[in-house]
């Protein structure tokens, strides 16, 4: 499912995004 890997991709750019304030 390159759809699910994808999104798990986007996912942890926000969750790093995040985690930088």
């Amino acid at each position: 499912g390159e759809g699910i890997e994808k999104k798990e991709e986007d996912f942890a750019a926000e969750v790093a995004k995040a985690a930088q304030g």
